[in-house]
């Protein structure tokens, strides 16, 4: 035990500060534990409501880590006394912890140290006075909110319980919009779905059927998700969130017994019909689904599935039972899957774009576009990169040449390509950067006839090879619809970043002429020598760094945004200039024209 000579001084100013404090009383002084120190506290919170009763005093403990005021704070509930249910906003409360006398229903009112920082007016004092005594206000107000039944509120962000992961194996799934309607379109409740087994260890779900094998929804995937067929998996949809009152995720088959009860879920009957085949010594998933909003209680958004892996379950049936469903379900019932047997809950994750893209993505309509890069170069490679990881989930790249060690200087392609197509081998690329991607290549110069129907199809057609009769056969080329159109080029040293976009039945290489000579004629009149590659004939490339051509790429997607959608028959050319200071340091990117 520490005595108070030994106690910090950082953690006597923050105790002092409490000590004002009027709903806390200090029951115990600082104790330094192998957690850190921790402090013994009742909290007595007023105006306390009744939709969950709290009692008017209960005892926590505020755990800080010995370089307070740095480092995280935790508040937990006394294991003698303190509360035992499980909140929102609260790590499950089931149980003490070993060797420690709170138990693990920690409190979730940390902002920025904990990465739940909303808005700036959220960020907690840093000083050794403020920094525990904002934390445990916080608790007080936590206790109050979660008496009155509003710890959460409507339109705020749609939390799910906390689910014990004690299963190692991650299982992914890709629920939206679109394959929610699917399910509002059925009745059937349970069934067996199809899981593969991605070389990097993943579990993703394929498909769902019935039981009698009809499919009902099939996840689109992009060219990435191919893997080993597992064994069969079961799916149980629920109308609501699997939760126990007030927000506590089950931990045993008995307490997910009582959420199916509580919902109209008959689950043994369901589960009785869904695993007669699973008593084959393998191990098996059961999936359990139910719709969540992206608010709180505004309508669902999506299907949530919460993966369990099952127990391997019993060979034989118990004696005097028959060898049916029935049989088989009475056995495990009373046995693997009995009441008191714990769930082995999985990591489950939503890997629909819509739920990676949260980092950042561009405009939805434009993700959403059959996009054609002509050109898999320098610039080509960046771009197509950048639309790929901000959200774009269909590009077809068409270039004829093979890369080589000279491209790998600034090309997104690594040795391994080397002698391969550019094409071939960034469409490989794209398709590995999202599991959503459908990344197709043409190892041929545009046109060509082996890719004229995704030249047809395309929605954004998108020219980086600085080619001037590749824009002439872009005009000559025969669109369906009206497509938008995109030249990227670069002068000298990337100096300068060339940008004409149009959108029409067709692409007009005299508009682009008109636009483009003034600048064209400048960099003809610069007269520059460009370095040459190799011995013996004057082999002449393009002079520019990665960073220097990467940057121009990153000016050309943020234009493509901000412009889209393009008005029918418009079309504009714009320039970005780097900017530099009089000893040719770089100093930013500035638009010049128009």
């Amino acid at each position: 035990m520490a005595t108070g000579g030994d106690v910090p001084e950082s953690l006597l100013a923050a105790r002092r500060t409490l000590d004002e404090f009027g709903e806390v009383r200090i029951v115990q002084d600082w104790h330094r534990g192998e957690e850190g120190w921790r402090l013994r506290v009742d909290l007595t919170p007023g105006d306390l409501g009744t939709k969950f009763p709290i009692p008017p005093t209960t005892p926590w403990y505020v755990l800080a880590e010995p370089n307070y005021p740095a480092g995280l704070i935790g508040i937990w509930p006394a294991a003698d006394g303190g509360i035992t249910e499980t909140f929102w906003h609260q790590m499950p409360n089931t149980v003490p912890l070993p060797g420690r006398p709170y138990r693990g229903g920690k409190l979730c009112v940390a902002t920025d140290s904990e990465s739940n920082l909303r808005t700036s007016k959220e960020v907690e004092p840093r000083s050794a006075e403020d920094r525990l005594a904002w934390h445990v206000r916080r608790a007080g107000g936590w206790l109050r909110q979660a008496s009155h039944g509003t710890l959460v509120v409507d339109g705020e962000w749609f939390e799910l319980p906390f689910y014990h992961r004690s299963a190692a194996r991650l299982v992914a799934f890709r629920e939206g919009p679109e394959t929610l309607a699917q399910w509002a379109q059925t009745r059937i409740t349970s069934g067996h779905a199809e899981v593969l087994k991605l070389p990097t260890g993943h579990d993703v779900v394929a498909s769902f059927r019935s039981l009698g094998r009809e499919e009902l929804v099939r996840l689109s995937w992009g060219q990435a998700i191919v893997g080993r067929r597992q064994p069969s998996a079961m799916w149980v949809r629920f109308p609501d969130v699997v939760a126990l009152s007030p927000y506590q995720a089950p931990r045993t088959w008995g307490e997910l017994r009582a959420v199916a009860r509580g919902q109209g879920v008959d689950l043994d009957r369901l589960m009785r019909d869904g695993t007669h085949r699973f008593h084959d010594h393998d191990t098996h998933l059961m999936l359990v689904g139910f719709p969540v909003p992206e608010k709180v209680r505004e309508p669902a958004r999506q299907m949530h599935w919460q993966a369990i892996e099952l127990p391997r379950l019993e060979r034989r049936p118990m004696s005097g039972s028959p060898r049916t469903a029935e049989g088989w379900w009475q056995t495990s019932r009373t046995g693997t899957l009995a009441d008191r047997e714990a769930l082995n809950w999985a990591p489950s994750e939503n890997w629909h774009p819509d739920q990676l893209a949260t980092r950042g993505r561009l405009d939805r309509d434009l993700t959403e576009q059959r996009v054609v890069v002509i050109g898999a170069g320098a610039l080509g490679s960046p771009i197509g990169e950048l639309l790929v990881r901000a959200g774009v989930t269909d590009i077809t790249v068409v270039d004829p040449e093979r890369l080589v060690a000279g491209n790998l200087v600034r090309h997104t392609l690594t040795m391994s390509d080397l002698g391969s197509f550019k094409a071939e081998s960034l469409a490989e690329r794209l398709s590995a950067l999202s599991p959503n991607v459908r990344a197709s290549a043409v190892n041929a110069g545009f046109p060509t006839q082996d890719g004229a129907d995704q030249y047809r199809a395309a929605d954004l057609v998108i020219d980086t090879t600085g080619e001037y009769a590749v824009l002439k056969a872009i005009t000559a080329f025969p669109w369906d619809g009206e497509p938008t159109f995109a030249s990227f080029s670069l002068s000298m040293h990337a100096k300068r970043l060339f940008a004409f976009v149009a959108k029409g039945s067709g692409f007009s290489v005299a508009n682009f002429d008109l636009a483009y000579q003034p600048f064209g004629q400048e960099e003809f009149d610069r007269d520059e020598e460009r370095p040459w590659e190799g011995i013996g004939c004057f082999h002449p490339v393009f002079p520019a760094r990665a960073d220097e051509v990467w940057l121009m790429a990153s000016a050309a997607v943020s234009l493509l945004d901000d412009q889209w959608p393009i008005a029918s028959g418009s079309c504009g050319f714009y320039v970005f200039e780097r900017d530099e200071d009089e000893a040719g340091r770089f100093t930013g990117l500035r638009k010049t024209a128009p």
